[in-house]
């Protein structure tokens, strides 16, 4: 026998059309595919030394890398850790699924796009220690287990064409929760990072409460996301 927890109000979000509409609603200027290699204190701002060269100034700053907050600022490695994510995505398929899923406590996600392609990702819980790092690459042993789950628990799935398989890296903190913190020695900047591969879920919250801490109006709940000294990966277990 199988169970199951419906949430009628679940769905999909495309983030990278969602980041496109904010960034027009909002009138920002986007600097992309700029490296930052440091941060520096000048007077009463922040520098932005960027990593091909020349500079950014600003009077506050808001970074947030994910889990390469550490190249940025070394003092705060134990706050966050990487861990990578692995994908695949089969041929376009017969309709196998309404909405989205996870199973394995969440270990196991997918989805199937409109095009009828099966996107599916995790297993991560079964290769703890080679998960762990900056390499982006999909592993042999992983994506085995990938296609396996298919075979199990999609049969009708078990025998399709993989199109694709693909990695990311993500940033997870040593509790499962997000942090939201001022940057030590740095006036001005704050720093987000943590977000544990929950990144749409938090995102749009946490970059309100950014914001408004960073114009000197905080709100209540970032209060609940602040700095854990005492909560690192040095005196933790792996979170994954």
């Amino acid at each position: 026998m199988h169970g199951a927890l419906v949430v009628p109000e679940g769905g999909a979000i495309d983030p990278v059309r969602l980041v496109r509409q904010l960034v027009a609603a909002s009138g920002a200027t986007v600097h992309e595919g700029v490296a930052v290699e440091r941060v520096d204190c000048e007077g009463n701002g922040l520098r932005l030394q960027l990593r091909a060269g020349g500079s950014l100034g600003a009077e506050r700053v808001l970074l947030a890398p994910g889990p390469r907050l550490p190249e940025l600022v070394p003092e705060l490695s134990g706050q966050v850790r990487p861990i990578r994510a692995q994908m695949l995505a089969t041929e376009p398929l017969p309709t196998l699924l309404s909405r989205p899923v996870y199973s394995h406590e969440g270990y196991f996600y997918l989805r199937q796009r409109a095009d009828g392609r099966l996107l599916l990702g995790g297993a991560r819980h079964l290769h703890r220690a080679a998960e762990v790092g900056y390499e982006d690459a999909t592993t042999r042993a992983l994506q085995a287990d990938l296609k396996r789950y298919l075979s199990t628990h999609l049969p009708d799935a078990a025998g399709a064409a993989i199109e694709r398989r693909w990695s990311g890296t993500m940033g997870f903190s040593p509790d499962g929760l997000p942090v939201l913190s001022e940057v030590p020695g740095r006036a001005g900047a704050l720093y987000a990072t943590g977000f544990t591969g929950h990144g749409m879920g938090y995102g749009v919250r946490f970059g309100l409460l950014a914001a408004r801490r960073l114009l000197g109006r905080p709100d209540e709940a970032s209060d609940l996301f602040g700095e854990r000294p005492n909560l690192n990966f040095a005196a933790q277990a792996d979170v994954l």
